[in-house]
């Protein structure tokens, strides 16, 4: 279950879009993130998101959405 903006989703699906390997033009440090597709569903309906994995921490996030 993910909370976006007081709503609760299920994740539907998830489809693996692209990894990142150590790519450093736009920091100081490389980074290295996998991004994901996924597909969510509330009471009120769908969402689609672009999400990205930080390789090196874990964390997750919400990079944005699909129309």
């Amino acid at each position: 279950t993910v909370s976006l903006e007081h709503r609760l989703y299920i994740v539907e699906r998830i489809t693996f879009e692209r990894r990142l390997e150590s790519v450093e033009w736009w920091t100081r440090e490389p980074v290295s993130r996998d991004y994901v597709r996924v597909w969510l569903k509330s009471q009120s309906g769908g969402l689609e998101a672009a999400v990205y994995v930080d390789r090196g921490t874990g964390k997750r996030f919400v990079h944005g959405f699909y129309d």
